[in-house]
């Protein structure tokens, strides 16, 4: 009789296990060549150059307010010298004729007095000149203040035959610091149109009592134009014309005279010292 042998049928495979710990890490393996020469030096500043100092390669120092770069190992004497041992990286900009750096360059701004020429132009003749001519500029921009104390006129002029036994007083009239800007000669009309303001304090009149400060009621409102001869400009006074003057319609702009807007030669007018009549004005323009 025959005999059957039975095998077994193989198992599934099971999951993978978990790894094991990291072994012990092996010994440093050997350094390796060094690299080639010929890398750029690491910049560094230190400040001002000072003497006998030792310097690196790629250090940065300023001397004389110029910036220069050391070219390798190097100590310096008391006097440095800078081209042997430095390139120089960035310097200084020569100063220009119309610069702003450097000591010579000129200064946008400026300030003083000038010679405003106003008893000259308007016919007048002073003992002494108490005045205030103040001017500021920037750029071409200027501002002038010019105050003037009536108090120490000695003559107060003539007036001028005009022609036709007309007699007509000067107008009073002064310089500019600086000439104004006539925009080209095909537009100079156009500095006409340019207006100026101030007052006449006319200390004179007595005030009434009223909330005013003192001598408001002897006060005139002036106004200066423009016209301009040998190569300056100057301003001549107006004032307001009242109804009450004969040839003048109201609210029109009549010189400023001796005798206009009030008589300052009749004697019952005249004030000598610091608190007699003062004309002041001022304005801000623009120069060439």
């Amino acid at each position: 009789m025959a005999v059957i042998k039975i095998v077994p049928m193989p198992g599934a495979k099971g999951d993978k296990g978990d790894d094991g710990a990291t072994g012990a890490q092996g010994p440093q393996g050997p350094i390796g060549a060094t690299g080639p020469a010929g890398a750029d030096a690491l910049w560094s500043y230190n400040g001002a150059w000072q003497s006998n100092a030792t310097y690196a390669e790629g250090d940065l120092v300023t001397h004389d307010g110029q910036l220069y770069y050391a070219t390798g190992v190097t100590t310096l004497g008391v006097t440095p010298d800078l081209d042997s041992n430095f390139d120089l990286i960035a310097a200084k900009g020569e100063t220009g004729s119309q610069g702003l750096q450097g000591p010579e360059a000129p200064s946008l701004i400026t300030s003083g007095t000038w010679d405003h020429d106003f008893f000259e132009e308007s016919g007048l003749t002073t003992s002494t000149y108490d005045v205030l001519s103040d001017f500021y500029k920037i750029g071409e921009l200027v501002y002038f203040d010019l105050s003037v104390n009536l108090g120490y006129v000695t003559n107060w002029g003539s007036p001028v035959d005009i022609g036709g036994e007309i007699l007509v007083w000067p107008q009073w009239t002064f310089k500019l610091p600086y000439p104004v800007h006539s925009y080209g000669s095909a537009h100079n009309f156009a500095i006409i149109n340019i207006i100026f303001t101030g007052t006449i304090f006319d200390t004179s009149l007595a005030e009434n009592i009223s909330e005013r400060t003192a001598n408001d009621q002897g006060s005139n409102v002036i106004f200066g134009k423009l016209s301009q001869s040998g190569g300056n400009t100057y301003v001549n006074i107006y004032t307001v014309s009242q109804s009450d003057y004969a040839g003048y319609a109201e609210g029109e702009l009549r010189a400023v005279t001796s005798v206009y807007p009030k008589d300052f030669t009749q004697p019952a007018n005249i004030q000598t010292g610091t608190f007699a009549s003062r004309i002041r004005i001022s304005g801000t323009y623009r120069t060439e």
